[in-house]
């Protein structure tokens, strides 16, 4: 669904998002019954609210460990910044970090 979504970033109405469902095999009814759904759209705010809290302003916006990445980047971009946090990562266990701790170490530094 996200690559013809992608594809098709004009044609966003209702009516072509179930056409898009059909289009790749969902079970339409499925389908209809979650994009209706107050629990999904319930999440989906929660997503956006988290987003906000963030600073996330557009897409494609990447969090890694609570640091924004923003604008479109290659694969070898991308790999970059995770190798780096990995190496942060690394070095905090070194130092004695318990595991479960890492990510709260990590994203609660200066960014």
């Amino acid at each position: 669904m996200h690559d013809i979504i992608f594809k098709n970033m004009r044609a966003l109405s209702d009516e072509d998002l179930e056409s898009y469902a059909k289009e790749i095999g969902l079970d339409v009814d499925q389908w209809k019954k979650d994009f209706e759904s107050e629990e999904v759209k319930g999440e989906v705010a929660a997503d956006l609210e988290a987003g906000k809290k963030a600073g996330v302003r557009g897409t494609p916006t990447i969090l890694i460990n609570g640091r924004k990445h923003q604008g479109a980047r290659n694969f070898k971009g991308f790999k970059a910044a995770v190798d780096a946090e990995i190496k942060k990562a690394d070095a905090l266990l070194e130092d004695g970090t318990k595991i479960n701790d890492v990510y709260k170490a990590l994203s609660s530094a200066k960014k």
